[in-house]
């Protein structure tokens, strides 16, 4: 019987890869996800309105490309439109990848290897966008590198171990830009909800139906982002272009006739002017100084770092947030629309970043000692805590007064009118038959000797130091007795 031998199944293992190509790999993926989820939404919409007489001869394949071009849109890319071009970018999706991109490198990849996003993403982003008849190819390739970049920076911040004062700017940056982008959010709300007539009104002329409706909220919504940016722009002052020739600011309306798009809907119809400049100074302000309150520094440079560090991330995305937020929505007055970014820097260092710095400043109780040390002693001389010594003549004897306080002085005036009797008048104890035997007579005779000797010679005036700007006013002051001339 032969002997049977038995073969080891050979087993095919595929491992993922590890470290940087990780990283290539789970750009890839999301880029490619990021465009798949676009062309699902624009399918869905085609089939749902393939029955409308507006869409009569429309084909699955101009759907794909619809939602390809609005695809290169968040990438910073452009599509013609109407004899012109569409270019103003929809916030909400870059904001988006750039969430699933950081969350997907801090659950998958590992290490520093994180920093290595955009060996994947920006290619797949490339030929993704030549694919479908794509162009602005440098303006594409500048955006993807943007979201990797920025996704790779956050998936790498807890791996960083910096400085205590600059984890704390960090934080600081962080917390601030979340309440200004809310805020931002919410006074675009507010102003969609005052104006909510003339909104529901441009949403009648656009809307197909339900899905219409969707479709277009879904547009709008991807553009919160870019509008919130402006709301704010608004209430630092630099206002922002509704179309050419139409600036809505606090100090001016957009008067010119704007096409029908459902947030024109809430443009402002009144400018209040600088007020609304003011109260946006004094909320920043006020909230640099809640946030930074609870921090300790060890010393001066660690509070400055703090100050640099938080300040120039706050700034820094600012004004990335702003100089996306403009671009073009068609022809004539919609070829630029949005943000001056000269205005709006100038705009955002007044109203925003200064008060919020000095807020967060003044936090230190350390430094407001120190300015309340400097407010003092620009004071005048009278309003210090110096003493100061006051020469004042006592007129105790002839008014009755002062007895309580030149208690001192008296002992001594009094111990110099005894020595001067003792002089002018003997002794009487040498003869003390006489002061035996008339007791009264003879203090009669003392008290009219003293009345006359101080007819003779004068008491003299006494002065006294006062001790003015510190201690108790009622406390015993030092007399100096001064003889009349």
């Amino acid at each position: 019987m032969e002997a049977m031998t038995k073969k080891a199944r050979s087993e095919i293992v595929i491992r993922l890869p590890e470290g940087w190509s990780k990283a290539a790999f789970v750009g890839v993926e999301y880029a490619f996800l990021g465009w798949l989820a676009l062309v699902a939404i624009a399918l869905v919409n085609y089939v749902s309105q393939s029955s409308s007489p507006y869409l009569e001869g429309m084909k699955w394949t101009q759907a794909v490309w619809a939602a390809s071009d609005f695809w290169r849109l968040a990438h910073g890319g452009s599509f013609a439109f109407g004899g012109g071009s569409i270019s103003l970018i929809p916030l909400a999706l870059p904001v988006a990848m750039i969430a699933l991109l950081a969350f997907a490198a801090r659950r998958e990849i590992a290490g520093m290897a994180r920093a290595f996003l955009a060996l994947g993403y920006v290619p797949t982003v490339l030929v993704l966008s030549l694919l479908t008849g794509g162009s602005s190819t440098l303006r594409i390739f500048g955006g993807a590198l943007l979201i990797a970049l920025l996704a790779s920076a956050i998936a790498l911040l807890p791996l960083l171990r910096p400085p205590a004062q600059v984890r704390a700017g960090i934080l600081f940056a962080f917390k601030t830009l979340a309440i200004v982008a809310g805020l931002s959010v919410l006074l675009l709300a507010v102003a969609l909800g005052i104006h909510a007539g003339g909104v529901k009104g441009i949403y009648a002329l656009l809307s197909g139906g339900v899905v219409g409706t969707i479709t277009i909220t879904l547009l709008w919504l991807s553009y919160v982002p870019t509008l919130a940016c402006w709301a704010l722009s608004w209430c630092l002052g630099a206002g922002f272009q509704a179309g050419q020739g139409a600036t809505s600011s606090p100090f001016s309306v957009a008067h010119l006739p704007i096409p029908a798009l459902p947030p024109y809907g809430a443009l402002p119809t009144k400018a209040p002017g600088v007020a609304i400049v003011l109260l946006s100074a004094l909320f920043f302000a006020l909230l640099g100084f809640l946030l930074a309150r609870t921090e300790k520094f060890d010393s001066s440079k660690h509070q400055v770092d703090y100050l640099l560090t938080g300040g120039g991330i706050f700034a820094l995305v600012m004004f990335v947030w702003a100089a996306f937020a403009r671009g073009s929505l068609g022809v004539g007055r919609m070829e630029q629309v949005g943000l001056n970014l000269g205005s709006w820097t100038l705009w955002f260092l007044l109203a925003a970043l200064m008060p919020l710095l000095l807020g967060a400043f003044f936090a230190d109780p350390t430094r407001r000692s120190q300015v309340s040390g400097l407010v003092s002693k620009k004071q005048p001389v009278a309003d210090k805590q110096t003493p100061t010594l006051t020469v004042v003549e006592d007129q105790a004897q002839e008014n009755g007064e002062g007895e309580d306080q030149a208690q001192p002085a008296r002992s001594e005036g009094a111990a110099g009118r005894e020595q001067g009797e003792e002089q002018d008048h003997p002794d009487p104890a040498g003869e003390p038959g006489e002061a035996e035997q008339s007791p009264k007579g003879h203090r009669q005779e003392d008290g009219d000797e003293a009345r006359a000797g101080s007819t003779a010679a004068p008491t003299p005036k006494r002065l006294r130091l006062i001790a003015q700007g510190q201690g108790d006013p009622d406390a015993p002051t030092t007399a100096i007795p001064k003889d009349n001339k």
